[in-house]
């Protein structure tokens, strides 16, 4: 019963299956499901085969660099002006910044940094299966916690997760191309190393 969000719920279960709660996320499922279904997961691996929609109207004149800057809890935004730093980096080595949103305060984020770094493109608020083939053809993604983040790093894309107020350890992205960097007490996290991270992640095969 400790390892359900729902203990109550569990009374009516017919079949209840104990699994650490210190485990990263993924790993937790696919070890619930091996013993629901009875099979041994290779925790060693992960392969999800997932693969990226065709992305929507004509390839870009440069690569792109995705900006995922929205997510669900203010504690767990990036700050405006780190993203417009990340944005005027990228772009200065030949990247075209990306970014979107889905409500008025994230258009506002969105169009804040393309202000300031006149290169970024924001692109209208879209259906999933649009931003997913846009994120699918990126040759970077950065992205706060946030859904569309862990997308990237499941298409095997260079991946950076800032975490600022959730813990990777738990929930970060496990791409073979991904990265999750937490605060530091000197500088929580610094746009320098998250280009950092970005140049190892794209400098990284499949």
């Amino acid at each position: 019963r400790w390892s359900v969000r729902e203990p109550l719920a569990r009374l009516a279960y017919r079949h209840a299956y104990g699994v650490p709660r210190d485990l990263h996320a993924i790993a937790r499922t696919r070890i619930l499901f091996g013993r629901a279904l009875g099979y041994e997961p290779d925790l060693s691996h992960l392969d999800n085969g997932i693969k990226a929609p065709p992305p929507p109207g004509p390839i870009r004149a440069a690569p792109t660099a995705f900006l995922l800057h929205g997510t669900s809890r203010e504690a767990k935004k990036w700050p405006v002006a780190n993203w417009i730093e990340t944005a005027a980096a990228l772009a200065g080595q030949g990247l075209i910044p990306l970014t979107t949103w889905s409500s008025a305060a994230e258009r506002e984020t969105a169009e804040t940094i393309a202000s300031a770094v006149p290169a970024t493109i924001v692109l209208p608020k879209s259906p999933l299966e649009a931003v997913a083939g846009e994120i699918g053809r990126a040759s970077l993604v950065i992205g706060a916690d946030t859904g569309l983040m862990h997308l990237a790093s499941a298409f095997a894309l260079p991946t950076v997760a800032v975490f600022v107020a959730t813990k990777p350890g738990l929930t970060g992205p496990l791409g073979p191309r991904s990265i999750a960097l937490a605060p530091r007490d000197d500088d929580g996290v610094a746009v320098s190393r998250v280009l950092a991270a970005a140049a190892e992640m794209m400098a990284k095969g499949v």
